[in-house]
């Protein structure tokens, strides 16, 4: 009998996570500033048939490309030829044509666009935190004794009495 049989695992069956190759987490192939160049990475990939997906990084704040540890090699060089690719254009010969005029005049108004959205998002700010300053006067108002009630009276007591009807029965109490 052998330390396996005698332990109830199998004898060929490896527990750690490099036997088993759906346990492994998978690779960074990427690393990208913003979430639409991630996606282009991955489109690449998977117009190649390479499934990818892309998270983001919180400790750094960058977007991941994410691929199977099996399609490592194959997505690194699907991106390698697609460089390539790209290296043999000539821009400097590539006319994009004319600017329409919508274009130019989104162009022109980014300044003010840019300035009116910061005055917005103040302001929006502002009220925010005064909603909650008076929010937060009017719980502790709330909570501070009235000088007009006494301790043990109260407001609903004193209303439910005047609001009921005067039929001539009293109460064994106030008889």
């Amino acid at each position: 009998m052998t330390a396996t049989e005698g332990s109830g695992e199998l004898p060929n069956h490896d527990p750690s996570p490099e036997g088993d190759p759906l346990a492994r987490p998978p690779h960074t192939i990427r690393r990208a500033a913003d979430r639409v160049a991630a996606d282009l990475i991955r489109h690449v990939l998977e117009e190649e048939g390479i499934p990818a997906s892309v998270e983001r990084d919180r400790r750094h704040g960058d977007w991941l490309v994410l691929v199977a540890e099996a399609a490592t090699e194959d997505a690194e060089r699907a991106l390698v030829n697609r460089e390539a690719m790209a290296s043999g254009i000539d821009w400097e010969s590539f006319d994009p044509g004319e600017m329409s005029a919508r274009d130019a005049r989104l162009l022109e108004n980014g300044p003010r666009r840019l300035r009116i959205v910061r005055r917005l998002r103040t302001a929006g700010t502002y009220l925010l935190l005064l909603m909650i300053l008076f929010g937060l006067l009017s719980m502790i108002a709330d909570l501070l004794p009235s000088g007009t009630t006494k301790p043990g009276d109260s407001d609903t007591d004193t209303t439910l009495e005047q609001s009921a009807p005067d039929n001539g029965v009293q109460d064994d109490e106030t008889s």
